[in-house]
């Protein structure tokens, strides 16, 4: 039977395994030791703006960029999973340290996820509307996650735009595999190359990742891996 607290769990688990792969590669910072979990807010603080910076044409009155809702959304939903990789790794670090750098009192690993699925309880499926009013609740919805960090906050934000738990545990999934994609061909070398999926970044092509079947979340980023991989190479083999 399917349940989100047994799926965040998973998601923790690799989101930990992908950590040790890739933490202490390029840390210019403190080289050879994993980031603290400020750094790891810091980041989340940028994708937050970078997901802010999507609905910029809808508060910029004078702005003549177009406006393509259904694009948007999908970068926006980008932009709250890669916050969901930093934000897990927050919990992570209070795990691992038994203590938090960034003023928040420590929550257990089990507290998080409980609390995480509580913020979801009430969770009704209801199309972002991209008007006036939505754009309001969305600039609160910011100020509240970037004032407490809390999950009851970050959940807000995926509501806005309608991530349901079962999205939200599939988009995981996706970029997870798309970040191992990446370390498996060289980003850290530099020899990756990002824009390759119909001459766009390489996070668009998620938008083609087929269902798949799996008994486990780090069966599902293997198989979703694997799908990149052969996306990625026949790409390759015709440049």
């Amino acid at each position: 039977m399917w349940s989100f607290e047994n799926q965040l769990e998973q998601m923790l688990a690799c989101q930990a395994a992908l950590n040790e792969q890739t933490s202490t590669q390029n840390w210019a910072l403190r080289p050879g030791q994993k980031p603290k979990a400020s750094d790891y807010l810091h980041q989340v603080m940028r994708e937050l703006g970078e997901l802010t910076e999507h609905i910029d044409p809808l508060g910029k009155w004078w702005s003549k960029k177009p406006f393509d809702p259904e694009s948007v959304c999908f970068a926006c939903k980008l932009e709250l999973v890669d916050i969901v990789h930093f934000y897990m790794s927050i919990w992570l670090c209070r795990r691992e340290e038994g203590r938090s750098d960034i003023g928040i009192e420590p929550v257990l690993e089990a507290g998080f996820i409980t609390e995480f699925s509580r913020a979801y309880g009430a969770f009704t499926s209801v199309e972002p509307a991209f008007d006036a009013d939505w754009f309001e609740r969305l600039k609160r919805a910011c100020r509240r996650f970037e004032k407490t960090n809390s999950p009851e906050a970050f959940v807000g934000l995926l509501v806005l735009f309608n991530v349901s738990p079962e999205e939200l545990v599939r988009l995981y999934a996706g970029k997870n595999a798309l970040n191992r994609l990446r370390q498996a061909n060289g980003y850290g070398e530099g020899t990756y190359i990002k824009d390759w999926f119909e001459g766009r970044e390489d996070t668009w092509v998620l938008l083609e990742i087929a269902e798949h079947a799996a008994s486990s979340m780090e069966e599902l980023i293997s198989l979703i891996q694997a799908e990149l991989q052969t996306k990625y190479d026949n790409w390759k083999a015709v440049v």
